[in-house]
């Protein structure tokens, strides 16, 4: 196991596989940081979107494009849209009522995580555009309600907590 030198081959080896390792290491580590934290990029309870911001879910109605006829999104945003707040003891107001074509934007002052989810508890089914999925403490996630009805809703990871939003 000695060279002729009189270094030893395992002693080379040893710092090819220190450096090998370092390297494994440091790419593990980068994908961990680009996958949120998990190395399969799937995180805790995920069952829709994890919403980071004010945006639409598939199937829901976007803003309007601007145009001759059409609002600027930030007209649209200051005439048709309405806040809710989602705080430790639920949503308020906990009914809503609304015109057709209104943005309900759903803000998490909660100070914990929360998932706007369709009723009923578990299985959401009732208005799926209306399951937001998760959104974290300080963030909002909004969606436009295009056709009129009575839409049930909760905070799937506190069932008790329960709204209504009617729409004309």
């Amino acid at each position: 196991f000695l060279s002729s030198n009189g270094g030893g081959v395992i002693g080379m080896n040893s710092r090819t596989l220190v450096g090998l390792i370092v390297v494994v290491i440091a790419v593990l580590a980068v994908l961990a940081v680009v996958n949120n934290g998990t190395l399969n990029g799937t995180g805790p309870l995920n069952f829709g979107p994890t919403p980071t911001g004010t945006q639409a879910p598939q199937g829901a109605s976007p803003l309007q494009q601007s145009g001759e006829n059409n609002p600027t999104p930030t007209e649209q945003t200051l005439e048709n849209e309405v806040f809710l707040d989602v705080t430790s003891q639920g949503f308020i107001p906990k009914e809503l009522t609304v015109n057709t074509g209104t943005k309900v934007t759903f803000r998490n002052v909660s100070g914990q995580t929360i998932a706007v989810a369709s009723d009923p508890h578990p299985q959401h089914t009732s208005y799926p555009p209306l399951n937001l999925g998760q959104v974290v403490n300080g963030n909002t996630v909004s969606l436009v309600f295009d056709k009129s009805g009575t839409y049930n809703y909760h905070n799937h990871l506190n069932p008790s907590q329960k709204g209504t939003i009617v729409v004309q």
